[in-house]
């Protein structure tokens, strides 16, 4: 007797299937032909792009198929306006499961760590052999590709119970102040610049000296008219999850953050406005508060939480006797013309923004303040949170 034919819905679901399977398999193996490339260029190895792979392999299929036809047809009224609406909306499709898919949990992991270097160029060279040797079972060749995921996965693992800490970077250049909040491969931005200077090479470099690909968190504690331009140029090359805005007081803070908001939309980053004393997760293990002071400085009061200590960045006019400071910066704001007497302040560490600044304070004797040199324009201090 012949075999029964399966009935067709059950074939086109095995077809379907099949494809799934082949793209998945075809995605894993470029991604470990090409990690070299990816450690080097990108630095972040990307764990969802099997799923966005999969999720966009026929929309983007029907995108290059519509494109030419949208080329032929584009001057022809109603039919142009047909096509270009649907390649619109492919496009719309793509771009809404990359953002998607960019954002999950773990979507990417960080190559910028030491032992990745060394795990990378072992599995380069077993390639290579297994290249050039021919081997018998073909399945021996899948050994590279398994070392790699196990190396990884214990590196990681230990990395991120034994080694990882939580710190806060105080970055000062030009009376501009940013501060990097970094725990493992998780970085927020707190800036408190005044707007004269570009942040973008700044945050750059921090980026850069970090672990992390992205910025988790971009979060402004004030409104300049030099933030806007700085944030666009900072999230056009690195990518930002979310952009936390102060709530706008007055006409002008208001165009400022519906200018802010629109563009950060646009460019898909989440937007969050936070009032006087609300709790900002940072990144993992650490909070951030920020309380605006409306006495025509621009100042802010900031704090940097953690299980086992805190930095405070507080400007001159503004430093409480009541708190006991664990790490105090005294930020740059401050009259020129007037003395502060902060000898009465409880910190166990003072830094001080500027020499300029240490010149106008009367400090406690019991504690040892930093103060930076008069030669330096800028400077950037790590506090190390565990």
């Amino acid at each position: 007797p012949y075999p029964r034919k399966k009935p067709k819905p059950i074939l086109l679901i095995l077809k379907m299937l099949r494809a799934v399977l082949l793209i998945a398999i075809m995605t894993v193996i470029a991604n470990m032909y090409l990690l070299p490339v990816i450690w080097i260029y990108f630095g972040e190895f990307s764990l969802v792009s099997i799923l966005s792979n999969i999720m966009i392999t026929y929309p983007s299929s029907l995108f290059l198929l519509t494109v030419p036809i949208l080329l032929i047809t584009y001057r022809i009224p109603l039919l142009g306006f047909l096509v270009k609406s649907i390649v619109a909306l492919l496009a719309d499709i793509i771009i809404f499961i990359v953002r998607v898919c960019s954002k999950m949990p773990m979507a990417t992991v960080s190559l910028k760590y030491e032992f990745c270097g060394y795990i990378v160029t072992l599995f380069a060279i077993a390639m290579l052999v297994f290249l050039i040797i021919r081997l018998r079972k073909k399945l021996l060749s899948l050994l590279p590709i398994g070392f790699v995921v196990i190396a990884f996965s214990v590196c990681f693992f230990i990395y991120g119970i034994f080694i990882s800490s939580p710190s806060v970077t105080y970055l000062n250049y030009g009376k501009n102040e940013i501060f990097a909040i970094n725990n493992n491969t998780e970085l927020s931005i707190c800036d408190s610049t005044s707007g004269g200077l570009s942040a973008f090479w700044r945050v750059r470099e921090l980026v850069d000296n970090s672990y992390s690909t992205r910025i988790k968190n971009y979060i402004f504690t004030d409104y300049k008219a030099g933030g806007l331009t700085s944030f666009e140029h900072i999230s056009r090359f690195i990518l930002v999850d979310s952009l936390y805005l102060p709530t706008p007081v007055g006409d002008d803070e208001v165009m400022l953050a519906h200018s802010l908001y629109t563009y950060a939309k646009d460019s898909g980053i989440d937007v969050v406005f936070y009032d006087d004393d609300d709790i900002i997760a940072s990144v993992s293990d650490v909070d951030s508060q920020i309380v605006r002071q409306r006495d025509g400085e621009g100042s802010a009061h900031i704090l940097f939480v953690s299980d086992m200590h805190s930095v405070a960045y507080v400007s001159a006019e503004h430093c409480q006797t009541d708190i006991s400071y664990d790490i105090l910066i005294v930020g740059e704001q401050y009259d020129k013309n007037r003395i502060y007497d902060l000898r009465d302040v409880s910190a166990k560490e003072i830094y001080i923004s500027s020499y300029a600044l240490s010149e106008r304070l009367l400090l406690p004797k019991s504690v040892g303040a930093f103060i930076p040199d008069d030669s330096k324009n800028d400077y950037e201090i790590t506090f190390e949170l565990k």
